[in-house]
């Protein structure tokens, strides 16, 4: 959307420019021809003058560029093929001018316009110099300073071709740039839609989970697990929201590792089991032989990939099986979900990748979901320099097909899930820091659980005196707060006495770069909110 603003902005300032160009083209040449008194020629050159500005006045009137630019070419063709049939000697340079009929056509139409108007300017050209070489033009006063006439003209010719080239380049270019703003923009837009989505669930699911943790009656768990199943579903969509879009402006970063891509296969098949199951499913799994037990690429996106077709199959599957397959065929690695579902129809085919598309409304109504799932993965999948695509055949199956580099790795697996954490004791308390009262709550809550005791600080300030007069096992630190935030607090933590303390972010933001800056302030690790007691308990492990 915004790309086509751009471009329909820089079509109507080079269709002005163009006929600019027209105009002073036409009075400079009209006013030479009647210092010569070749009135013929004043008169055509009056023509294309009155052609211009008339066109000018309806494009600002109507705004219909295509119209006028046709309009243009339909009056304008004529003039350029017939100009040097009026002089004599016949100019035989003025013909020439029609490759900018084309030309204009394809910068300003489209690709079938060119060929039209290429195919149009050639026929005009070539019967203009055959009644040239046959000498049919005006049989009237020769015209002085023929060849200063000539010249002038090639020169106009070869100002306006460049000029054309000229303003093309500068329209990519500045096209290019507004485009990349426009993806930074949107970025920093969902960036901070995330951020303020974040917080609010961080006290929406923490304290869903301590609530979790205490006596319930059933009715009371399953109403409190459908808020958390919830908030988890919110949180999810603004992460592949800020994903994709970061894929699509090419700033996504991919962190590759030897990962175990047959045990990722069984861990996502044991996550849908239970549903499947519940279904009536066969939910199988089947990774051949040549596969490599270590694969070097990004293993959370290749979980997050598999995750999303895997989990497209099964909730679009009522009856029958999902099989998972991965094989190694020479240097790649291929990746097939194949489900006995609903299928896909063909018009739908060509816009299943899309971001928000799905098959039609009753699809989401059916199935819910936000049409994100598809797309995020054929992003990421690209992103590892590879292909994702699907066949179908409606009401009878389904299969998507993920093609990626084999890359064979020797080293230790990556990504494996790690084994349940056990914190560390020492006795001493846990600092947790943050303005919010809601998630200081909730933190303090999470961190009791795992079994310390807790000291609290509202701001950077109050974190650096409570730091001066106690020991702590672990600071978990928020990085926005006021008086003194996150970062700078760290900062002269790591300047102080008390350099050593381990320091754990408590982040908003799950952004890259923003990560970077906590690492580079010095904190030891970062939990992007809404944080879980699990991931407090990993953070507990670099507990002194």
């Amino acid at each position: 959307m915004v790309a086509r603003v751009f471009a329909e902005e820089w079509r109507a300032r080079f269709f002005v420019r163009t006929w600019g160009y027209g105009l002073l083209f036409g009075l400079a040449f009209g006013v030479m021809a009647s210092r010569q008194k070749l009135w013929w020629l004043v008169a055509a050159h009056s023509y294309l003058i009155a052609i211009g500005l008339s066109t000018l006045v309806l494009l600002r009137l109507s705004g219909r560029l295509n119209e006028l630019t046709h309009l243009s070419l339909v009056l304008v063709t004529p003039f350029l093929a017939l100009a040097g049939l009026l002089q004599n000697p016949p100019n035989p340079i003025s013909p020439v001018f029609l490759v900018l009929v084309p030309l204009l056509a394809g910068f300003l139409l489209s690709q079938r316009a060119l060929w039209f108007w290429l195919v149009v300017a050639i026929a005009f050209g070539a019967t203009s110099e055959w009644a040239i070489a046959n000498g049919y033009h005006l049989q009237g006063p020769i015209r002085p300073h023929h060849g200063v006439i000539v010249g002038l003209n090639l020169a106009a010719l070869v100002l306006l071709v460049v000029s054309f080239v000229r303003w093309f380049d500068n329209m990519r270019r500045d096209t290019l740039s507004r485009l990349e703003a426009a993806s930074k923009a949107r970025t920093i837009f969902l960036a901070n839609v995330s951020h303020e989505i974040r917080t609010p669930m961080n006290g929406v699911l923490g304290l869903t989970e301590l609530i979790l943790a205490g006596r319930l009656d059933d009715d009371q768990r399953e109403k409190i697990e459908l808020v958390q199943r919830s908030g988890h579903s919110l949180v999810t969509l603004i992460d592949d929201l800020l994903l994709i879009t970061r894929a699509e402006s090419g700033r996504l970063v991919l962190s590759a590792g030897p990962t175990g891509v047959a045990k990722v296969i069984a861990d996502v098949v044991e996550l849908f089991a239970p549903v499947a199951t519940q279904k009536g499913l066969s939910l199988r799994a089947n990774v051949g032989p040549e596969v490599p037990p270590s694969v070097e690429l990004d293993g959370v996106r290749w979980r997050q990939v598999l995750t999303n077709l895997v989990s497209n199959a099964v909730k679009f599957t009522q009856q029958g099986a999902v099989e998972v397959r991965l094989m190694a065929q020479g240097e790649r690695l291929v990746l097939s979900v194949t489900d006995t579902g609903v299928g896909i129809h063909p018009e739908v085919m060509a816009r299943l990748f899309q971001p928000f598309e799905q098959g039609d409304d009753s699809t989401t109504r059916r199935y819910g979901g936000s049409g994100l799932g598809l797309a995020l993965s054929r992003q990421l999948v690209e992103v590892m320099g590879g292909s994702i695509s699907v066949t179908s055949q409606a009401g009878v199956c389904t299969t998507f097909t993920v093609d990626v580099p084999l890359v064979a790795s020797a080293a230790a697996l990556a990504n494996q899930p790690p084994v349940a954490p056990h914190p560390r004791r020492s006795g001493l308390p846990v600092l947790v820091v943050d303005d919010n009262p809601v998630n200081l709550l909730v933190a303090r809550g999470l961190v009791e659980r795992a079994g310390y005791d807790v000291r609290v600080a509202r701001n950077g300030r109050e974190a650096l005196e409570a730091v001066s007069r106690e020991r702590f096992a672990l600071i978990l630190m928020d990085c926005q707060m006021p008086e003194m935030d996150g970062l700078e607090a760290t900062r002269q933590i790591r300047l102080s006495a008390f350099s050593q303390t381990p320091i754990v972010a408590l982040t908003a933001s799950g952004l890259p770069e923003e990560l970077d800056a906590c690492r580079q302030a010095g904190m030891d690790d970062c939990l992007v909110k809404p944080v879980s007691l699990e991931m407090v308990k990993r953070a507990l492990m670099l507990a002194r």
